[in-house]
């Protein structure tokens, strides 16, 4: 009587298909992953750039001249409002700050005032920039807003002679 042996197991081929579909779809994951936390990474610079901003405005405010600092890494501004780290690096020298006065030239609120500025930050993202400037910042935007912030500017002025 003889038997007959049925392979049931699947061929070298077979896995080595199997194998490739795997590795395949795999490196798509891996890829999008690493995009997806790219894109997370910009956003959070982003983020961080409107903190800084707002920040920025903040210091304007408290100011009676009413001027920019002339360094968001030195000076009173770091020490009031600490610039939030990089997500990648955890440095915070990431952010470049170029504080002007009213006609384009160099500040330093003793002779000229800061009254504007661009702050911005390089993103992963093809190596865009993001940039911001006083003009676009919503708080200087409403009308409201400055009024009240003059006022309040005008009276600390007259409190602190």
């Amino acid at each position: 009587m003889r038997k007959h042996i049925i392979n049931q197991g699947f061929t070298l081929i077979e896995i080595i298909v199997v194998i490739a579909i795997i590795g395949l779809l795999l490196s798509i994951a891996t890829a999008s992953y690493s995009n997806s936390l790219r894109h997370g990474r910009d956003q959070k610079r982003i983020v961080n750039v409107e903190s800084i901003r707002s920040n920025l405005e903040l210091f304007k405010s408290s100011q009676i001249a009413g001027v920019y600092p002339t360094s968001i890494t030195s000076g009173a501004f770091p020490t009031q409002y600490p610039l939030p780290p990089d997500p990648q690096t955890n440095a915070t020298n990431v952010y470049t700050y170029a504080p002007r006065a009213s006609g384009g030239g160099t500040c330093n609120n003793t002779t000229t005032y800061c009254s504007t500025y661009t702050l911005s930050t390089n993103l992963e993202s093809m190596g865009n920039t993001y940039s911001v400037t006083p003009s676009t910042a919503t708080i200087t935007n409403n009308p409201v807003i400055r009024m009240i912030l003059a006022l309040v500017r005008h009276v600390v002025h007259i409190a602190v002679m």
